[in-house]
């Protein structure tokens, strides 16, 4: 957490200083730069149960923002598959409510990739990865319960 404390300063730093040269402010070099920034800070406000940050908290331009929103989607699904590791099935579920709840988001701006670049390849991806999490999920519930009915029957008939 005091890395990403570190990185806020920086990153309003670089965006004060660069405030009189949007050339270089909504630069390619700097959106990537300050996109990561927001998929960190979104990131760790989600497993820490805080309010995600908006772009103005953390004083962003809107399009990286929503970049690093679209990209937070993969690191959500990593920590979901972590926990259906555990069998922490209700914490992966929970993961993936906010999953649908970003690729809504993002599927919403429908605007010209011009307005918006990179915005509706990762609206695309967020589907994707986050009916992938659903079918696993799926799939370990439905394992966890046929191992549960294999248990049971094998003490029904241990009794006999």
């Amino acid at each position: 957490m005091e890395i990403l404390k570190v990185t806020e300063q920086i990153v309003k730093e670089v965006v004060n200083k660069l405030s009189n040269h949007p050339e270089l402010l909504y630069s390619g070099f700097l959106a990537n730069a300050l996109s990561e920034f927001a998929e960190a800070s979104i990131f760790i406000a989600i497993i820490q149960n805080m309010e995600i940050p908006t772009h103005q908290d953390l004083k962003i331009p809107p399009i990286p923002y929503l970049q690093g929103l679209g990209d937070v989607v993969g690191e959500l699904r990593r920590k979901a598959i972590e926990y259906l590791g555990e069998w922490r099935i209700d914490k992966a579920e929970e993961i993936l409510k906010v999953m649908d709840s970003i690729h809504v988001v993002l599927k919403s701006l429908d605007y010209p990739e011009a307005l918006i670049p990179g915005i509706r390849h990762k609206a695309d991806v967020a589907k994707r990865l986050t009916e992938d999490l659903r079918t696993m999920i799926t799939d370990i519930k439905t394992r966890k319960r046929l191992i549960q009915e294999l248990k049971e029957f094998r003490e029904s008939i241990s009794h006999k």
